[in-house]
């Protein structure tokens, strides 16, 4: 038998699974860590946590099998966070992470610099806070000593592959989210590094997802009791890992993850991008192939801080259980904690609810929240249908997958049948699949996920009923946040 790990470095905690070569989990680890915040919209982890979580999960797998058997590891992790080591290849300065928004001034000054126009025809994205040339450029204006003694800049799940193998590499599907990277191309854009700056020598070598970057070193081996004969592929980014291990492959499939951002992620075999910037186009994990992506970016975020703040009393099944036979009854929830991607690309919009009563309970906002979340997925949906792209069998992972609530809720707001798998864990299973294709187990991505995925998908079924109650309550969940945008420009005036 042979085994591989997949390894998924997220925002709240690192989770390394061991796969048999069918797929299925053998044993499964993860250890958290805490979110920093020193400001309002400020987001920041240290890497080391990330570091120190990886050698401890992988600690615990080592004894369930023969580590001869262990062929090959795969990294996704989250995208966008900005890692910056020195010439001892010390971590200089807490990652900023995808989420934060500090960086509204850098993404004016790359429109000013280059032009949003030229912007979007050189990597098809539009620039936002969130990718990381604008957290570079923000440390380059305002930690310049920082920036100054900066040798290699990193993305996080390219730090554990720094970490695990002593090699500094990137894949391309994450790589796309950095901002200075030719999506066409798939390689570094000369003409942005240029304009900024920015030596390419700072930036690691660019590989597909399912290339071998090499294998952990002895150091990695006696932390962990691995072998160095397991090779390490480059991995990706967390959405086109999730995708590979949703055996969204081909042209047309669509997978969504109820994260803790939602993401639409729809496969496509040539860069299609949508003029306004509204959606993300980037490299996916399988060669010759690009996948466009819409965001929202408090999925999981928003449920998880409604519990914590209002509702801790109640599990997550409790929650669901008190919710599934009531309505939000007239509450609407917007669901921007932290500045919104698609469609508004708007740092500074912020969530609220509207249509409160003294009649409602905790239960009513539960499913407002839940409600608003899934109408800020809709509205992803339907911006990738305006590029022409038809969503074909959509499959759902993501914590937000094991809610049944949730689902059916997802289901009827976009009026589609949804389907999920019993392996809730996609992302790794994704990049445990690229390793097992690295390693030369299977011959490619698509064997090794006919052989690795779960074909046996339980469905949930939109109820033709809920449509139109969700239509007219979502036209006014759209015009909310333009009525609330006027508001608050209105009271800056």
């Amino acid at each position: 038998m042979s085994y591989f790990i997949g390894i998924d470095v997220g925002t709240s905690a690192t989770k390394s699974v061991l796969f048999d070569e069918t797929g299925k989990i053998i044993f499964s680890n993860s250890s958290e860590y805490e979110l920093i915040q020193p400001q309002n919209g400020w987001v920041q982890q240290r890497p080391n946590d990330w570091k120190n979580a990886t050698v401890e999960t992988l600690k615990s797998i080592a004894p369930k099998v023969s580590v001869d058997e262990i062929k090959g590891i795969g990294v996704s992790g989250q995208m966008h966070g900005l890692v910056v080591l020195d010439e001892n290849n010390n971590v200089l300065y807490d990652s900023i992470i995808w989420c934060d928004q500090r960086t509204e001034k850098e993404v004016n000054q790359i429109i000013d610099t280059i032009g949003k126009e030229r912007y979007i025809d050189l990597t098809l994205n539009a620039p936002n806070t969130s990718f990381t040339l604008s957290k570079l450029l923000w440390l380059k204006n305002n930690e310049p000593d920082v920036f100054k003694k900066t040798r290699k800049v990193l993305l996080p799940k390219d730090y554990i592959n720094f970490c695990l193998t002593g090699v500094f590499s990137t894949d391309v599907s994450d790589a796309s989210g950095t901002g200075y990277f030719d999506v066409k191309g798939r390689c570094w854009s000369e003409e942005i590094l240029n304009a900024f700056d920015i030596n390419e020598k700072l930036l690691p070598q660019v590989y597909e997802s399912l290339q071998v970057v090499g294998n952990i070193t002895e150091n990695i081996a006696l932390q962990t009791g691995l072998s160095t004969n397991t090779i390490v592929v480059a991995g990706a980014g967390d959405q086109a890992a999730a995708a590979v291990g949703h055996s969204v492959i081909k042209p047309g499939c669509t997978s969504i993850s109820l994260g803790t951002s939602g993401v639409v992620f729809t496969a496509v075999d040539k860069p299609v991008c949508d003029k306004f910037g509204r959606t993300h186009t980037f490299c996916h994990a399988v060669k010759n192939m690009w996948h466009i992506m819409g965001v929202t970016q408090g999925c999981g975020l928003s449920v998880n801080w409604f519990r914590k703040n209002f509702a801790q009393e109640y599990s997550y099944a409790e929650l669901d259980e008190n919710t599934k036979e009531i309505t939000s009854d007239g509450i609407i929830y917007l669901p921007y904690l932290m500045g919104e991607r698609t469609p508004h690309l708007d740092p500074n919009c912020r969530g609220s609810f509207t249509g409160i009563s003294v009649n409602h309970n905790c239960f009513n906002f539960y499913r407002a929240v839940l409600e608003g979340v899934c109408f800020s997925i809709k509205d992803c949906c339907e911006v990738i249908c305006e590029s022409g792209i038809d969503l074909n069998t959509i499959k759902v992972g993501g914590g937000g997958a094991k809610s049944k609530l949730w689902l059916q809720i997802l289901a009827d707001t976009i009026t589609e049948n949804l389907y999920t798998s019993k392996c809730v864990e996609s992302g790794v299973l994704g990049v445990a699949i690229l390793a097992s294709v690295g390693s030369g187990y299977y011959n490619s991505v698509e064997e090794a996920s006919a052989k690795m995925t779960d074909s046996n998908l339980a469905m949930t079924r939109f109820n033709p009923g809920k449509i139109n109650y969700y239509n007219s309550t979502y036209s006014v969940y759209k015009n909310l946040y333009f009525a609330v945008k006027s508001a608050r420009e209105n009271k800056n005036d």
